[in-house]
């Protein structure tokens, strides 16, 4: 898992997916994995200071690991 910030000017921080085709060829199976990391960031969504734009890039689609690694992506980052 993978992302990138920066701040924006917006009353509200703001979230970009990206599932690449290596993660699988199905459109289905990626579908799935952007859908859990859009719960994923929407249950961190209160716990966020500042307004950003974040662009969450998945590298695996391994779900159970998503949610974990979301949190400790933006906890590293300082953004919780």
């Amino acid at each position: 898992m993978q992302f990138i910030f920066l701040p924006n000017k917006d009353n509200a921080p703001r979230f970009a997916f990206v599932v690449a085709i290596s993660v699988d060829k199905r459109a289905t199976k990626r579908n799935r994995v952007k859908r859990l990391l859009r719960e994923a960031a929407q249950r961190l969504l209160p716990q966020i200071h500042g307004n950003i734009d974040v662009v969450l890039i998945a590298r695996s689609k391994n779900e159970e690991q998503i949610d974990r690694s979301v949190g400790e992506l933006f906890g590293r980052a300082g953004l919780l």
